[in-house]
């Protein structure tokens, strides 16, 4: 599974989204490819070329754009937690705007209805 996308925006790396599917398969051909994407990013020049991608080469994109919801998002006083205990309080908007809780188990969700199996 690759959560991949907001940050590939040069069209170097979006000429080379199929090969890597490709490559995947090309060690692991039985492997179920689900590429998240659409958090962060303008849908036609960075998510457009991931959903073509895979649909070309045999993986399941999953479009999580429309979650990206202020519901979704952390927000400026709320404390996040890492993963060695420690926790802090989100001060900055650019932090703020990264999904939250709810959105995290809304792409939770998203990726589980994917699944054939």
């Amino acid at each position: 599974m690759y959560i991949l996308g907001d940050n590939v925006n040069t069209l170097e790396k979006k000429a080379t989204l199929g090969e890597f599917i490709q490559e995947i398969h090309s060690v692991s051909p039985k492997a179920k490819i689900y590429w998240i994407y659409g958090w962060f990013g303008d849908y036609d020049t960075a998510f457009t070329p991931i959903k073509n991608a895979c649909e070309a080469n045999g993986a399941t994109g999953i479009d999580v754009n429309d979650l990206n919801t202020a519901k979704n998002q952390n927000q400026l006083g709320a404390t996040r937690h890492g993963i060695n205990g420690e926790t802090w309080r989100i001060t900055r908007p650019g932090e703020a705007i990264h999904l939250g809780d709810k959105g995290m188990k809304a792409i939770v969700d998203r990726v589980i209805s994917n699944f054939d199996f």
